[in-house]
């Protein structure tokens, strides 16, 4: 009878309580409609799909598309209605890839595709997961008057099978914009995309190449092409394929060795603003000499060493430099003036070896101070950087002659007689127990011998204690009755000047008040020391003036 009675009023209780919740629910309806909506869900579907669109053409390859349609039912209407928002289908899922191309309707079709894939790193997975995720990719790429960007990342077998699949050597692309392909040296037929592709602009080749006089060049503003392993016929017929791109604005170049023939003439690229060349070694410079473009383009060359002798090496940096100086010649290229009017001069420094050198040009007179902050947010006009390889550096970058000849020949090189702003940082040591730092100056002095009477150099800036240490070498310079005449500011970071050091700093600077003064000295990083032994430097001349 207790159990009972004790059923019973459990049952009641919950009743009461069901009760309340029934009734706190009845009142929720009223409450949501209460509550004013905001302004994004009164929005006419049309803004909704515009605003879709918008978002999706920034981020094409993310998900995003797919949290759309788990927001609300009307989203999941709208977004699976806007076709657009499914043209780039995910291909590591071969059912929701198909079933994105099923909602893309008519949309242009954005292909991103790798074999690989990467967890911590790279790997490729089973082939029979490879053809499953082909099966959708070549679904896709059958839709060629859609396309409009294609990036695949194919090694060169399945690359075959989508050649004899037939898209490649038989469609048109009338829509593709964009194209990268990459795999193992793999050259392209000559029916490439049956020759139709009227609006590719931008064309990447890693590894893959292309007959050299094939109409897709005509109007590319965009051409990148590196290589893996083989040369390809592309490569080694590169400079007669720049023929056929007069519409060229940017020509990125990596690990590229072909030559060019010596009857062939200097291809004339008019509307190139940008060219980057990266390889190992200096054989880069072949293809360099045989282009022409605009003084306001600018020039971007990464050189890496490679393990050849000292005397091969000094050898093929002469040549490279009297290369680069010959192609920024009035003669090589009329009507061009290519003048200077910043210079950076950086070599790499880890108190035991040199490991690179990168010079970097400015047309524009650039502010003293723009190296001490920010100076990378200034594209140079030119840059170019030498890098040696570590196990080299010490045997071969340990001798003083070797390096002078490569700095000087570096100095040499541009047409830089009206530098008006010259930063010379992180001077590197040339680290040999027969090396001290006075040999070290005079490497330095060798390189600025062209500018000792400079009448336009008016800003100098000195990054590191061995720049500094320099200093009264220069101003002292033999020969000259004022070096640097024009010199009005210099700069000083990192100095660490030691007491010898700061007293013919003293010397020099009293010398120059009698017929230039300096008249701004800026010390960035210095250590109170310094700092004090300066400062009662420029007390001491601005007594004698006064």
């Amino acid at each position: 009878m207790k159990v009972t009675q004790n059923s019973e009023i459990l049952h009641s209780s919950y009743a009461a309580e069901a009760l309340q919740w029934n009734a706190r629910m009845s009142l929720v309806p009223g409450a949501i409609k209460a509550v004013p909506s905001s302004d994004i869900s009164r929005l006419p579907n049309e803004l909704f799909c515009e605003i879709f669109k918008h978002f999706i053409s920034q981020r094409p390859r993310d998900k995003f598309r797919i949290t759309l349609t788990h927001v609300c039912r009307r989203w999941r209407i709208i977004a699976i209605s806007v076709h657009e928002l499914w043209a780039c289908p995910d291909f590591h899922v071969p059912e929701l890839a198909k079933e994105m191309l099923k909602r893309s309707g008519q949309a242009p079709l954005h292909i991103y595709y790798t074999h690989y894939e990467h967890s911590g790193y790279f790997k490729i997975p089973p082939r029979e997961v490879l053809l499953a995720r082909l099966e959708p990719l070549l679904e896709a790429l059958s839709h060629s008057p859609r396309l409009e960007t294609v990036e695949l990342n194919i090694p060169s077998d399945p690359l075959e099978e989508l050649l004899e699949s037939g898209w490649i050597d038989i469609q048109a692309a009338p829509s593709l914009r964009s194209l990268v392909l990459t795999s193992d040296s793999f050259d392209l037929p000559p029916n490439f995309l049956g020759g139709g592709a009227p609006l590719l602009k931008d064309l990447m080749l890693d590894g893959c190449g292309l007959v050299y006089n094939s109409p897709i060049l005509q109007n590319l503003t965009s051409l990148r092409i590196s290589r893996d392993r083989d040369i390809t016929e592309f490569e080694a017929r590169l400079c007669e394929a720049l023929v056929f791109t007069p519409m060229l604005e940017v020509l990125y170049l990596d690990e590229i060795y072909g030559s060019a023939p010596e009857d062939i003439p200097i291809t004339n690229l008019p509307k190139l603003h940008r060219l980057i060349m990266k390889c190992s070694g200096l054989s880069c410079v072949d293809l360099f000499n045989h282009i022409s473009f605009p003084d306001t383009a600018t020039v971007e060359i990464t050189v890496s060493d490679t393990d050849l002798p000292q005397e091969a090496t000094t050898a093929a940096l002469t040549e490279f430099w009297s290369d680069v100086a010959e192609v920024w010649s009035p003669n090589f290229c009329p009507g061009y003036e290519r003048v200077m009017k910043t210079l950076s001069v950086d070599g790499g420094d880890d108190d035991t070896e040199i490991t690179s050198l990168t010079l970097r040009t400015w047309r524009t007179a650039l502010p003293f101070d723009f190296s001490i902050d920010d100076h990378p947010r200034y594209r140079p006009n030119v840059s170019i950087q030498i890098n040696w390889a570590e196990e080299r550096s010490f045997r071969d970058c340990g001798n003083p002659k070797f390096f002078e000849k490569v700095f000087k020949a570096a100095f040499r090189a541009l047409p830089l007689s009206t530098v008006g702003t010259m930063h010379l940082g992180t001077f590197p040591v040339v680290w040999n127990q027969f090396l001290h730092c006075d040999d070290e100056s005079e490497l330095l002095l060798k390189a600025f011998v062209p500018y000792m009477g400079s009448s336009h150099l008016r800003n100098l800036v000195l990054d590191g204690s061995r720049c500094a240490e320099c200093l009264p070498k220069l101003l002292e310079y033999p020969g000259l009755d004022l070096p640097l005449p024009a010199l009005e500011t210099l700069v000083l970071i990192d100095p660490l000047l030691c007491e010898s050091s700061v007293e013919r700093l003293y010397e020099c600077l009293q010398s120059r008040a009698q017929e230039m003064m300096l008249q701004t000295l800026v010390v960035v990083g210095a250590g109170g020391e310094t700092i004090n032994r300066l400062r009662t430097v420029v007390e001491e001349m601005e007594s004698e003036e006064t």
